[in-house]
């Protein structure tokens, strides 16, 4: 599906709203069900929910309007998930750039204790550290703090719209710090951030992000000045050196603030975390609302709960019959018409479903005693529900034991039944 889907969610921004018409839908679904199947080793006739489901794939329909939506946002500026006076930010276009002949190689250097930077950038009377802050609740914040002579002279706070990333943040406050160099004459600086992807991206000569083209404009004003320098230093969070410490509670205290938002551009990839998070809402309630599929509902009720037992369990051919009732069983075989009754050999009354083969039939009692004297904390109940072993380790591997046994020889158990 990493290659078939790019594939037909091409060009979705101008065609994705054909979804809507149920022609459309049916025909993407068949289309992923068949590789669903494959993935988890499914018999053929397992419904599309469930084995999309139990593949984690997002169903097609669902993925193409996800895809439709980013870049219908791309293209207008506007979103849905943003009030109409927020934009999205965009690159710049290579015009806007700096000459390539003015862009300047930076070097990072890097500064781990408060002896590194006494040492090495003493020299340098000005000292800028910056910082950016995103709480909990979204609020986002940048910072820069001037350190003349070893004490903090100047403090500078910048608040963000709750869209806006750190990334945003970190980069917003280096630019302001170039600014403010700028104004006041200084040109013989270090900046010192703990934003190691902020400082990659700077150094990054043909980047187009607005924020890193405004810094390599600065740094080319500044070290176009005769004797100026400009140094970029990335120095580890949280280590106790004054300046950072000083730059990240002044970060916090400026996404806490109610100032008027400094910068309110949303990037790229909170729109596309909102619209995937969408996605998945749908792809759950597609799982949960659909007619069929009832018996791996019965067993794993929701994407998540498919999700932790994933994550416990290796998909096999064997486990996806247990998931889906669909494989030797007589119930399974009776109801296509393959043998003439549903009832287990064992006896005359039980039919012969995965649960009955997995919890009470007498021809596999060996492993399943196994299974619950491993599951000697959990009653018997508890020793053959899902989310209970999924909890134990070895619980989960007496169990996996257990049904390959039932798997493995159902074929030939029901072998002489006509």
């Amino acid at each position: 599906m990493q290659v078939i889907e790019p594939i037909i969610t091409y060009a979705a921004g101008i065609w994705g709203g054909a979804t809507k018409f149920k022609i459309i839908k049916d025909k993407l679904i068949s289309l992923q069900r068949g590789f669903a199947i494959k993935i988890i080793r499914a018999f053929k006739t397992v419904s599309a929910s469930a084995a999309i489901s139990l593949a984690l794939l997002t169903p097609l329909h669902l993925k193409v309007i996800e895809v439709a939506n980013i870049e219908t946002s791309k293209l207008t500026g506007k979103t849905e998930l943003l009030p109409d006076d927020i934009v999205i930010e965009k690159p710049l276009t290579p015009s806007q750039l700096l000459h390539p002949a003015d862009r300047k190689t930076i070097e990072i250097n890097m500064a781990t204790t408060q002896e590194d930077i006494d040492k090495n950038y003493n020299n340098h009377t000005t000292k800028i550290f910056t910082d950016g802050s995103k709480h909990n609740d979204g609020s986002t914040g940048a910072a820069f703090v001037v350190q003349i002579n070893d004490k903090i002279k100047i403090r500078k706070k910048y608040k963000l719209h709750p869209s806006c990333t750190v990334f945003q943040a970190e980069l917003l406050a280096i630019e302001r710090a170039c600014k403010w160099a700028i104004q006041t004459g200084v040109i013989n600086l270090s900046i010192l951030t703990d934003s190691l992807s902020g400082l990659k991206e700077i150094q990054n000569k043909d980047s187009t992000n607005p924020f890193v083209v405004s810094i390599h404009k600065c740094i080319h004003q500044i070290c176009n000045a005769g004797t100026g320098t400009i140094n970029f230093i990335w120095v580890k969070a949280h280590k106790g050196l004054t300046g950072n410490e000083e730059a990240d509670s002044t970060a916090k205290q400026a996404a806490s603030s109610h100032s008027k938002y400094e910068y309110d551009n949303t990037p790229l990839s909170y729109l596309k975390h909102n619209f995937k998070q969408i996605t998945l809402t749908n792809a759950d309630s597609y799982y949960k609302d659909s007619v069929q599929g009832q018996y791996t509902k019965s067993i794993c009720p929701d994407i998540e709960s498919i999700q932790n037992l994933w994550e416990a369990f290796k998909p096999s051919f064997e486990f996806t019959q247990i998931l889906t009732g669909h494989g030797f069983n007589l119930s399974y075989l009776y109801r296509f018409k393959i043998k003439s009754t549903n009832k287990c050999p064992c006896n005359d009354n039980s039919e012969q479903t995965f649960k009955h083969l997995i919890e009470e039939c007498p021809r596999y009692s060996n492993t399943r005693n196994d299974h619950i004297i491993t599951c000697n904390n959990l009653n018997i109940t508890d020793a053959f529900n899902i989310k209970k072993i999924i909890s134990k380790e070895s619980s989960v591997t007496s169990y996996t034991k257990h049904i390959k046994n039932i798997v493995r020889t159902l074929k030939d158990f029901n072998r002489h039944i006509t």
